[in-house]
């Protein structure tokens, strides 16, 4: 539960964060005239830049998280005794395995979805 936690709060707080401040940032980089795809384009880039710098920075909790779920019974003992075993066997590494493949599911799902929520809030605040 604690990994899962240390992974997951953070991510929303940097995504969060990270997409507003580029999507204010938007008004300044489009024409004002722009055609709504790519108003639409922009903001799904916002998103997946979003994801992306997320995953960087939650990508070690994630491995964290998994290490200890997938622990062979019995049961690592604590999370530190499994960051101590994994980080003699491996080195710092392997904080950062399966990275490529996180980061191409955790962007664009996010970006997808926040790009959806971002247009149905903006077409109910016009209402």
């Amino acid at each position: 539960m604690v990994p899962t936690l240390l992974r997951d709060a953070p991510f929303s707080g940097v995504y969060a964060s990270s997409f507003s401040y580029m999507k204010e940032k938007l008004p300044v980089i489009l024409p004002e005239n722009c055609s709504p795809f790519y108003a639409l384009a922009a903001k799904f880039s916002c998103g997946v830049i979003s994801g992306a710098l997320a995953t960087l920075i939650t990508q070690p909790a994630d491995v964290i998280r998994t290490q200890v779920q997938v622990a062979p019974i019995p049961r690592v003992q604590s999370t530190r005794a499994m960051l101590s075993a994994s980080f003699q066997k491996e080195g710092l590494s392997f904080l950062f395995r399966g990275f490529y493949l996180r980061l191409s599911k955790r962007s664009i799902s996010t970006a997808i979805t926040w790009t959806i929520f971002d247009e149905i809030y903006d077409y109910i605040k016009k209402k």
